[in-house]
């Protein structure tokens, strides 16, 4: 989830550098993540053949669904405090 907050499509995500997306990773990620899976990461990403045009609308989609996931879980956390 964290990586899709970037809101950067694939062929975009393999020019920023491994150590950004490490420490962009580690806001939300409790675990390690190592260089080597940011790698991996980075690699399958070049080899993504997604449709380039319309990648603004693509964006911005995608911008909009985390923005709504994000709502449904703060009114389920709400809703949980309500019934205890």
């Amino acid at each position: 989830m964290q990586l899709l907050k970037l809101n950067m499509l694939p062929h975009e995500l393999v020019v920023f550098s491994d150590e950004a997306i490490q420490t962009h990773l580690r806001k939300a990620v409790k675990r390690a993540v190592g260089l080597s899976k940011v790698r991996e990461l980075k690699h399958v990403a070049s080899l993504s053949i997604a449709i380039r045009q319309g990648s603004d609308m693509a964006k911005l989609e995608l911008s909009t669904l985390l923005d709504k996931y994000e709502l449904f879980q703060q009114r389920l956390e709400d809703l949980k405090k309500e019934t205890k």
